[in-house]
C-alpha cells in the first residue's frame, strides 16, 4: 500500500509556531502555505533570514525582516 502524506494545518495566533501546541511545530514539520498562523517564526522564509543573522551574530527580530 502507497503512504499517503499528512498534511498539518496549523492556526497559532500568539505563540508565533515556536511552541509545542502548534500542530507543526509538535510534529517537527515548517509551517506551510496551507497553514493560517500569524506571523509565524516556524516557516522556511523566516528560518533562513535568522539563520543568515545568527551567522553574522547579530539578534534576529522578524519585525525588522517582514512587514506583518
Amino acid at each position: 500500500m502507497g503512504r499517503t502524506a499528512i498534511k498539518i494545518k496549523c492556526k497559532c495566533l500568539k505563540s508565533h509556531c515556536l511552541k509545542n501546541y502548534c500542530e507543526c511545530h509538535n510534529m517537527g514539520m515548517k509551517c506551510g502555505p496551507e497553514c493560517r498562523c500569524v506571523e509565524c517564526e516556524n516557516g522556511e522564509v523566516v528560518l533562513q533570514a535568522k539563520e543568515e543573522c545568527m551567522e553574522m551574530g547579530n539578534y534576529f527580530d522578524h519585525h525588522l525582516y517582514f512587514d506583518i
